[in-house]
């Protein structure tokens, strides 16, 4: 059996088993998940990085935001683990050089650990995920992706009342399609919930353009 103790790491706390939460995962985070891969599962260095990976692009993905790639998360990983590694050498070392390191690597733990793609803010289209990446990258990861979905649900659904309002008058002959938004509340992709929203596809709106953002679209007969 696994004590509180055999779990603690130098720096860190103790590792977790996953990461949890609803704001995008720290570099704390992703290295007490890490740890655990690698300490309590036995697990290499590239195999327990590959899991922490995983469960950091789950989270982007639930939030909308274009990451790098899995292999690049991975090396960002095994680059703080590195940070950790070397500190670790110096542990003992009473001087105020390696005191002060260890108090910046700590400070910086509960810092984002930024994985998003390069053109990421142009690529997002929607403005509340905007926002929440922004204040993410802030000091202190402001905001939560609960709150993220409360946003968008209420444009949803204001967009539902104006588009239902008009329905009624769509000219005959005019195809109406439907528009599944998910939203990032559940735990798992796989079980998202998705709020439907309806759309013709002439004028503003086409099945094409709809299609471009990535999400599902079906013909209302």
């Amino acid at each position: 059996m696994t004590t509180r103790k055999q779990t603690e790491v130098w720096l860190l706390g103790h590792s977790v088993p996953t990461i949890t939460g609803a704001k995008l995962p720290s570099r704390g985070d992703v290295l007490r998940r890490f740890f655990y891969a690698h300490k309590e599962e036995k697990k290499t260095v590239q195999q327990s990085a590959a899991e922490a990976a995983k469960e950091v692009l789950d989270f982007w993905t639930r939030a909308r935001i274009p990451t790098i790639a899995e292999t690049s998360v991975r090396r960002k990983i095994t680059g703080i683990f590195d940070e950790w590694k070397i500190l670790s050498k110096s542990k003992n070392n009473s001087g105020v050089t390696p005191a002060e390191k260890q108090k910046t690597f700590q400070e910086s733990l509960p810092d984002l650990l930024d994985i998003a793609h390069s053109d990421a803010l142009t690529l997002m289209t929607i403005p509340e995920d905007k926002e929440f990446f922004l204040a993410q990258r802030e000091k202190g990861r402001r905001g939560s992706m609960a709150g993220l979905d409360k946003k968008l649900k209420e444009s949803v659904c204001r967009r539902e009342s104006s588009l239902s309002r008009s329905r009624q008058q769509t000219p005959k002959g005019e195809e109406m399609v439907e528009l599944e938004l998910s939203s990032s509340e559940s735990s798992s992709p796989a079980t998202l919930p998705t709020h439907r929203l309806l759309l013709p596809t002439r004028g503003r709106f086409s099945t094409k353009a709809i299609e471009d953002t990535g999400h599902e679209v079906r013909s209302i007969p």
